[in-house]
């Protein structure tokens, strides 16, 4: 058994161990208001990625000749593009919201997205091509990553502005 003073001494040598020190000095439950403004940040983020993703799709459908029928390849390539960059936009908006339980709010956008990607992908697997559903899956999480590094790069240029 490793005493608590020996841990410290430990996580210099493994990193895991500063993770354990972490979260057994973490307190054990969020406040209530914590956990309000954390599903709201999740939910805000995930509905907006949606919402911007429906419009972009009904634009692409009106604008792209025979995207509703037989979508070629660059319909699938662009859409691709413009999700990724939504989902980059709902990461940080999610970021804004969750102010004190950012990281939670943040793993939690990537679970449900991922979740929700998965049965899409399943749904969607003979009606799509594979490499785009599989695409969708996996930049889902680093997209939402990058929105949230993007949120904490301009909270800390600010806080360096203010001192």
């Amino acid at each position: 058994m490793v005493s608590a003073r020996g841990l410290d001494g430990l996580a210099k040598a493994w990193p895991l161990a500063r993770i354990y020190r972490y979260t057994r000095s973490a307190p054990k439950s969020m406040p209530l208001r914590t956990v309000g403004r954390t599903v709201l940040a999740v939910v805000a983020g995930y509905l907006v990625n949606g919402v911007l993703v429906a419009v972009t799709e009904q634009l692409f459908a009106s604008i792209i000749p025979g995207a509703k029928t037989a979508p070629l390849v660059d319909y699938f390539a662009l859409d691709l593009i413009s999700q990724c960059l939504y989902t980059v936009i709902g990461g940080y908006l999610c970021y804004l919201i969750a102010q004190a339980s950012q990281r939670t709010a943040i793993v939690a956008l990537m679970g449900l997205g991922v979740l929700v990607g998965a049965v899409s992908l399943v749904g969607s697997w003979k009606t799509e091509p594979h490499w785009y559903g599989i695409a969708l899956l996996v930049v889902y999480s680093p997209c939402v990553w990058i929105g949230w590094k993007l949120g904490r790069l301009k909270a800390d240029r600010k806080l360096n502005q203010n001192r």
